[in-house]
């Protein structure tokens, strides 16, 4: 007998579980009436068993087969059922919502809302918590943006950063920095890459060197060199890994400009810049709403107080 025709004996199709007991008790039951017909056709009882025992196979297979097959039928109309009363549910609210459409409304705003603030709270706690700041010290940074009298956002003139650096030099170390963007020529094919553009000392205040070669000196920093640190995921991708990248001409915005470091991938600030080159406060009224990151020095407490303006106390 085959495996076939014995699942079909049980009917799984209803999907009905059968106890062990019950599919052992039905295959006894299938082999006595084969051997009862055997009999009857003359064969002697013995005869009878052992060929209905040869023809029905082997029984403990059949079982095993049969009960795991029982299962994932099992399953499959439970999954059914469950899609379905899903489906009923989900008709039904959407005609309970439709005849009440103002508190449709506002069961979405709610659920926005919801859905926002979670979102707006988990980001901090995986930022803060979960994926803290690569910064040193990150309690003693701070980020100052000059306002207005209307509260609007202005930049730093090379004035104003001249005499924070004049009146705080005992307290704070602080560095200007800008945001911008750039093409870059590295091979065949310009791509353009964001760009930052922050004063002299800006890494000793982030307090975070380079993964690769260094930063500029204090006279490139001071003239405004052509000199550049790029990110490790730009390095990566233009070079490979290839430490030679230290040294090489790149062109920005078709300025020859020399690489001099590579900062790691987990530094990225102030706008998960790929680039970041010199800067020289110049122009009275400062540059593309610059700001200013502060870092208290270490023989400071934390209670003192930093430059004049608007200030967070962390670093994005």
């Amino acid at each position: 007998m085959g495996l076939t025709r014995a699942i079909r004996l049980f009917r799984l199709a209803t999907g009905r579980s059968t106890a062990a007991q019950e599919i052992r008790d039905e295959l006894a039951l299938h082999v006595d009436l084969l051997t009862q017909e055997l009999v009857d056709s003359g064969l002697p009882l013995d005869a009878a068993r052992a060929e209905a025992m040869r023809r029905m196979g082997n029984v403990d297979r059949i079982g095993r087969e049969v009960t795991l097959r029982n299962r994932r039928n099992e399953r499959v109309i439970r999954v059914g059922e469950s899609l379905d009363r899903l489906a009923r549910d989900l008709r039904l609210g959407v005609r309970c919502l439709a005849r009440t459409p103002g508190f449709t409304v506002l069961a979405i705003l709610a659920f926005a809302l919801g859905i926002g603030a979670s979102t707006t709270v988990f980001s901090v706690f995986n930022a803060v918590i979960l994926r803290p700041f690569p910064y040193p010290d990150t309690d003693r940074l701070a980020v100052v943006h000059p306002t207005d009298s209307v509260g609007q956002y202005t930049g730093v003139s090379e004035t104003t950063f001249r005499d924070w650096e004049r009146g705080t030099d005992k307290l704070l170390l602080l560095a200007a920095y800008s945001g911008d963007a750039a093409s870059l020529s590295a091979g065949e094919v310009p791509r353009r890459v964001t760009l930052s553009r922050v004063s002299a000392g800006f890494f000793d205040v982030m307090g975070l060197g380079p993964l690769l070669g260094r930063a500029w000196n204090a006279e490139e920093g001071r003239t405004a060199a052509p000199v550049a640190v790029i990110g490790e995921r730009l390095w990566r991708r233009e070079s490979g890994t290839d430490p030679g990248v230290v040294g090489r001409v790149i062109r920005l915005n078709g300025t020859p400009t020399t690489v001099v470091g590579v900062m790691p991938a987990a530094f990225q600030f102030p706008f998960k810049e790929q680039v970041w080159v010199p800067y020289q406060l110049r122009e009275p009224t400062g540059f593309r709403r610059s700001s200013v990151v502060v870092r208290l020095r270490p023989e400071i407490s934390c209670s003192c107080a930093g430059p004049r303006g608007r200030r967070r106390s962390s670093v994005p």
